[in-house]
């Protein structure tokens, strides 16, 4: 499934169903600089649980995945 909000594509994996309260949106940031992507990931991180280091992938030169305190979904990326 693709969605197409109005800044580009946003790709949604069938392999993690919707269940209601539980991963009900993501909110998706990108950074232009390893140290924004770094200093912000540090901020959300007290209190989250990782889901994927921030790292880098083979996709993007630094790339996380946690859900913070509040139950929100945060996927940081440097392009």
């Amino acid at each position: 499934m693709i969605a197409v909000p109005p800044r580009g594509p946003v790709v949604t994996s069938p392999r993690m169903p919707w269940e209601q309260g539980k991963n009900a949106f993501f909110v998706s940031v990108r950074g232009d600089s390893a140290k924004e992507i770094t200093e912000r990931w540090e901020k959300l991180s007290p209190g989250a649980t990782v889901a994927q280091p921030l790292a880098p992938s083979g996709w993007t030169p630094l790339h996380g995945m946690l859900e913070d305190r509040f139950g929100i979904t945060w996927v940081r990326v440097r392009l």
